[in-house]
Formats: C-alpha cells, sequence, structure tokens
C-alpha cells in the first residue's frame, strides 16, 4: 500500500480516537459515573480499534519511509500512544481535572506531530 494511504488512515484514525477521548473527558467532568453514560462502549469500541489503526498504519508508514530502527522519536510517540491508550482511565480516576486532561489532549497530540514532522532525534 502506498504511502499516502497510510497517512490517510493514520490521521482518520487518530481524529476518531481525539473526538472519542475528548467525549470521554467531557462526560466525565459534567461529574457523571462512567456506568451511567448510554454511549459508554461505543467511546470506548472508537477508542479501542482507533488506536489500533493508528499503531497498525503508524508502523505501515515506518516501513514506507525505510525506517528499520526505533529512533528516539518513534519511541516517544509510542509513550504517547500508550498515554493516548490510558487515558480514558486517567478520566475517570482523575474525574475532577478532567477539562485539565482534556487539554493535555492537545498538548500531546501537538509533541506528536512535530515528532513526526520534523523527526529531530
Amino acid at each position: 500500500m502506498s504511502y499516502t494511504f497510510y497517512k490517510v488512515l493514520h490521521l482518520s484514525a487518530l481524529g476518531f480516537t481525539l473526538i472519542s477521548l475528548a467525549a470521554v473527558c467531557f462526560y466525565v467532568s459534567l461529574g457523571n459515573a462512567a456506568q451511567d453514560n448510554p454511549k459508554r462502549k461505543v467511546l470506548a469500541i472508537v477508542h479501542g480499534v482507533g488506536l489500533l489503526v493508528v499503531l497498525v498504519s503508524g508502523f505501515g508508514l515506518l516501513a514506507r519511509l525505510s525506517i528499520h530502527n526505533m529512533p528516539v522519536w518513534v519511541i516517544l510517540k509510542i509513550v504517547f500512544w500508550l498515554l493516548f491508550g490510558a487515558y480514558p482511565v486517567l478520566a475517570k480516576k482523575m474525574s475532577n481535572k478532567a477539562l485539565a486532561l482534556y487539554f493535555g489532549i492537545g498538548v500531546i497530540f501537538s509533541c506528536a506531530a512535530y515528532l513526526a514532522i520534523n523527526k529531530p532525534f
């Protein structure tokens, strides 16, 4: 598959993942319990599938770029991926800081985008 295909797939899946994370953070910030959310399962599925597609397409992009080792920027992006994976749990455990976590999504995304574009190390 082409580089463009992997890039579009990666960014689309990232969009779905970030939207589901934002929805979880806002729902929790309203003081609602996660168990009361009728869309909880849908958000969890979108989040999980999005994370999986982001990971697979990210490694597809690495293969298309002929990057076969693990530079530091790739390791950092995997750490960010793990943080995004833990975000729903963090939002539920830290419900009083859910809005701060919401803004953290943007910070992590911005750092990951910087690493992907510039590949500094």
